[in-house]
């Protein structure tokens, strides 16, 4: 079993409110499994009991749909805000990357024990100033280099991040400063007349 859908299986079906998903429009490869996944569902409850096998079908589908709504760019962030309560920590990464998220959202997550989850975060153009501030000072060397690349170009942070204690870091820092301020590319010296020009204006001038 690869290890998404393993991950995967950590997401506890019986508190989230799969209902939920109908509050929204959905491109047509999610909607068609939301309702997939609602027919799973109401076929469940009508049966005094269900077998393991059609309780494994659903939850694998419930999984599935949860992880494509993590990563559609045109998630609502209220959805995306209840995976990042509900699900598992490869769900919540892929919520932190995901450009509709809430900046309340990722306020929250910045304090997620998964490193990655914060890095993902730092990375994130919708996240709160402060909070990338407080990101520049975490414990983990891979957020800060996240912080360091620099991707909401606040020259106050990426100075900030000069004086890290991790060269990789401060060599990012330096690389991000660099590119908000290019060195203006050096001047031409003229041309000078060549000889043979010269010699032949003052013939023509004589």
């Amino acid at each position: 079993m690869s290890e998404r859908l393993m991950d995967m299986k950590e997401i506890d079906n019986s508190k989230f409110p799969f209902r939920y998903l109908l509050r929204w429009s959905w491109p047509d490869h999610i909607e068609q499994l939301i309702r997939q996944l609602m027919w799973l569902w109401m076929t469940e409850i009508s049966q005094e009991s269900p077998s393991n096998v059609d309780i494994a079908t659903a939850d694998l589908l419930a999984m599935r749909t949860m992880w494509l709504i993590a990563v559609h760019p045109e998630s609502p962030g209220a959805m995306l805000q209840v995976i990042a309560e509900q699900c598992s920590e490869g769900f919540v990464e892929r919520v932190a990357e995901n450009q509709n998220t809430w900046p309340s959202t990722l306020r929250q997550l910045a304090h997620h024990k998964s490193s990655r989850v914060r890095a993902a975060v730092a990375q994130n153009s919708n996240t709160p100033s402060d909070v990338l501030f407080a990101l520049a000072c975490d414990e983990s060397a891979d957020v800060r280099y996240m912080i360091a690349d620099g991707i909401q170009g606040d020259v106050k942070l990426l100075e900030q991040m000069l004086e890290d204690e991790n060269p990789y870091v401060v060599s990012r820092a330096k690389r991000s400063l660099a590119r908000l301020f290019p060195p203006e590319p050096a001047k031409m010296p003229l041309r000078k007349q060549s000889t043979q020009k010269s010699d032949l204006k003052k013939v023509a001038e004589a």
